[in-house]
C-alpha cells in the first residue's frame, strides 16, 4: 500500500471529486489530499506548496485551458517535481485527446469507471518514475506508435465493414479523423525529416491485426450480432466491475439492468446513455447494438 503521498486533486464535479477522494484513501495510508475546482485555484495552492507527489485533474471538453494549466504548473515551486495525472472522462477516452496530453506533459490516465486497483497502479508507477524526464525524441516516438497502432485498427474494422457490405461507421470515420489532426500536428511540431523517420520506424514496429479477410468467404459469412446484455457482461467481466457499482453509476433500477444483463430486456435511451458514460462508448452505439439484435431476432424482439 503506498503511503505518506500528498495529492492536489483537481475536479469541478462536488460528486466525482467525492467518488475519486474515496478511491485514494482506500490505497494511500496516510494520504494528505488537496482539492482545488478549478485552474486557478489549482495554481495558488501549487504556489503554496513545498512538497507535492502528484497532480490529478478531472478530464475536461476545453482542452486548451488543461494545457495551458501544465505548462503554468511547471513553473511553480513544485511543478517541475510532480506528477500528471488524468482522470478520463467517458467522452475523452479516444486516442487523439490523450497522445495530445501525454505530448504536454502529463505521466498516465486512467479511464472512467475508476477503481482501487487501477488508481494504485497509476500512483506506483508514477512514483517510480518521479525526476526521470523522458526524452522528446522517445516521447514523441511512444506517442506516434499510440496513434499508429489506433489508426491501423480504425482501417481495419472500416475495411471489414466495406468488404462485408455493411454501413460505414461515421464514429469511426470522425475517430480516424481525429486521428489523422494530432498526426499532421506533429509533423508541424517536430520537422518533415524527423516525422518521417520516426513514423517509417513505428510502421515497421507495429503488429498485424491478427485478423485476416477472405474475400470468398466474408459475403457468406455473417457476424454474429449480439444482445447488449451480453456485450456488458464480457466488458464488466473483463474489467472486473460488479453490479453494485455499475448501478452506482447509471442511476437506473437493478431489475431493469439486471434484465438487460440477462438480454431479457431491450436496452432503452435512457440507459444507454448511462451504459455510455461508464464503458467509453457513446449512446449510438449501444442502440445500434440493440437494432442490430432486434432486426437479426424479431421473435425475441417481439417477446421482449
Amino acid at each position: 500500500m503506498l503511503k505518506n503521498l500528498r495529492i492536489l486533486l483537481i475536479d469541478g464535479q462536488t460528486a466525482s471529486r467525492a467518488q475519486i477522494r474515496e478511491i485514494l484513501k482506500n490505497v494511500v495510508f496516510k494520504l494528505q489530499l488537496e482539492y482545488a475546482s478549478n485552474f486557478k485555484q489549482a495554481l495558488e495552492i501549487m504556489e503554496g506548496e513545498e512538497r507535492l507527489h502528484s497532480v490529478i485533474v478531472s478530464s475536461l471538453d476545453d482542452k486548451s485551458s488543461l494545457v495551458e494549466f501544465l505548462e503554468k504548473a511547471r513553473s511553480t515551486p513544485v511543478g517541475g517535481a510532480t506528477n500528471y495525472l488524468i482522470a478520463l472522462r467517458s467522452t475523452h477516452q479516444d486516442s487523439s485527446y490523450v497522445a495530445d496530453l501525454y505530448l504536454h506533459g502529463v505521466q498516465g490516465f486512467i479511464c472512467q469507471p475508476f477503481s482501487a486497483d487501477e488508481f494504485s497502479h497509476l500512483l506506483q508507477s508514477s512514483a517510480q518514475s518521479t525526476g526521470k524526464e523522458e526524452v522528446d525524441e522517445e516521447k514523441t516516438q511512444r506517442t506516434l506508435e499510440f496513434l499508429i497502432a489506433n489508426a491501423m485498427r480504425i482501417v481495419d474494422l472500416m475495411a471489414q465493414q466495406l468488404i462485408s457490405g455493411k454501413k460505414r461507421s461515421g464514429y469511426l470515420l470522425k475517430e480516424l479523423q481525429e486521428v489523422t489532426q494530432s498526426l499532421v500536428k506533429m509533423n508541424e511540431s517536430i520537422g518533415q525529416q524527423v516525422y518521417e523517420d520516426l513514423l517509417i520506424d513505428c510502421f515497421q514496429k507495429a503488429k498485424p491485426s491478427g485478423r485476416t479477410v477472405d474475400l470468398n468467404r466474408i459475403k457468406h459469412k455473417a457476424d454474429k450480432v449480439v444482445h447488449p446484455g451480453e456485450k456488458m457482461r464480457k466488458l464488466m467481466e473483463s474489467r472486473n466491475l460488479s453490479v453494485e457499482r455499475l448501478l452506482k453509476v447509471l442511476s437506473v433500477e437493478e431489475k431493469d439492468f439486471t434484465q438487460i444483463l440477462e438480454e431479457q430486456m431491450p436496452i432503452t435511451k435512457e440507459i444507454a446513455e448511462g451504459v455510455a458514460r461508464a464503458f467509453g462508448q457513446n449512446a449510438n452505439y449501444w442502440l445500434n447494438l440493440q437494432k442490430q439484435y432486434d432486426e437479426a431476432n424479431p421473435s425475441a424482439s417481439k417477446s421482449a
